[in-house]
């Protein structure tokens, strides 16, 4: 840039920087209003954008959604452990007090009328669950068998409850069975 050119941009009122590269000069300059005020508003229209679209529209906010899917890993987690089921796992969940909590629910919902709220069967269709005789394995899988599959002895004894409860309430019920036992 010839000292002309420097003299004509002084007059306008214009500065430049001392640097030059490549035969180009950085202007020193207050960017326009006109480009501030865009720069502004798209700022201020993306937050507005992304707590509306995002947020509100979706029905639900990123922390609900969050704990939804630790909700969804978690009873994941909980279906590869009743895959894999074996008799620490059905103690450990018998010594575990929300598993019993909820197994007695379920225990006092469908299975009291034959084996009865304290579950010895007297006088009852079902036979006691809490003596020291089994009549088809005392182990705790056995236990989670008989109940999820019914017993061998399909005439007179239980009918299968893995159609209508499902391997997480039948764990819970064998838990609460298990916590049980003297």
């Amino acid at each position: 840039m010839d000292e002309k050119e420097r003299e004509d941009l002084r007059n306008k009122n214009i500065k430049l920087l001392d640097h030059e590269y490549d035969g180009i000069r950085e202007f020193d300059q207050k960017l326009p209003n006109w480009w501030l005020i865009s720069l502004y508003a798209t700022i201020v229209f993306s937050v507005i954008y992304w707590v509306v679209r995002h947020q509100w529209m979706d029905g639900e906010f990123d922390f609900k959604k969050l704990e939804t899917e630790l909700a969804m890993v978690e009873e994941a987690r909980l279906e590869e452990t009743l895959q894999m089921l074996d008799d620490d796992i059905l103690m450990a969940f018998s010594r575990a007090s929300d598993w019993t909590e909820a197994g007695a629910a379920t225990f006092t919902q469908n299975c009291v009328a034959c084996h009865g709220s304290d579950l010895k069967g007297e006088n009852l269709p079902g036979v006691s669950l809490v003596d020291a005789e089994w009549l088809y394995g005392n182990k705790p899988t056995e236990m989670y068998g008989i109940v999820a599959n019914g017993s061998p002895d399909l005439t007179s004894g239980m009918v299968a409850w893995e159609g209508l409860l499902g391997p997480k309430k039948i764990a819970e019920v064998v838990a609460y069975i298990l916590s049980k036992q003297e």
